[in-house]
């Protein structure tokens, strides 16, 4: 029953990312929505089934993206690791380290895509790449945070809690 819950939300956030986000860009840019699912879910599951999910979404991502192929892949494999041993080795508070691996994760990924786009194009600044996009990316997966965080209890719940949630 968990995997059906867990494959039901990763494909109502994989649908949110393709179909509204894409059509609806907020302030031209579109949140990285299947990042904060897996996120939310490495906080919540064991590290070995966030490796799972993670793996998953990067590489469909790596598939349907014009990122160089397995550098989403990677990315997401690393966030349960990283994830987990921060976790059991410097603190356990699930919402903050959330928020702070949206702000740290979202920084690697896109300095180092920043980078990509500079070795390929040559012309484009970084003050205009972090207020166009990283900025408002940011801001986006942080608000998507705040909403699936709450809503992630029912991915890990049994049905005797859900029927009391």
């Amino acid at each position: 029953m968990h995997i059906v819950k867990r494959l039901v939300f990763f494909t109502v956030l994989l649908l949110l990312q393709v179909t509204f986000f894409s059509k609806f860009p907020l302030a031209s840019v579109i949140p990285d929505v299947l990042f904060v699912g897996v996120v939310v879910l490495c906080l919540r599951v064991s590290p070995n089934e966030s490796l799972f999910w993670a793996f998953l979404c990067g590489l469909y991502l790596d598939v349907t993206m014009h990122a160089p192929f397995l550098f989403s892949t990677l990315f997401y494999f690393s966030i349960p690791f990283i994830l987990h041993y921060v976790k059991t080795n410097i603190f356990s508070n699930q919402f903050l380290l959330g928020v702070l691996s949206v702000i740290v994760g979202s920084m690697i990924y896109y300095l180092i895509y920043y980078f990509i786009i500079v070795f390929s194009l040559q012309h484009y600044s970084l003050e205009n790449y972090l207020n166009q996009l990283f900025l408002p990316v940011l801001l986006y997966n942080l608000a998507l945070l705040l909403i699936l965080y709450p809503l992630s209890r029912m991915l890990v719940a049994t049905e005797k809690q859900v029927m009391d949630l």
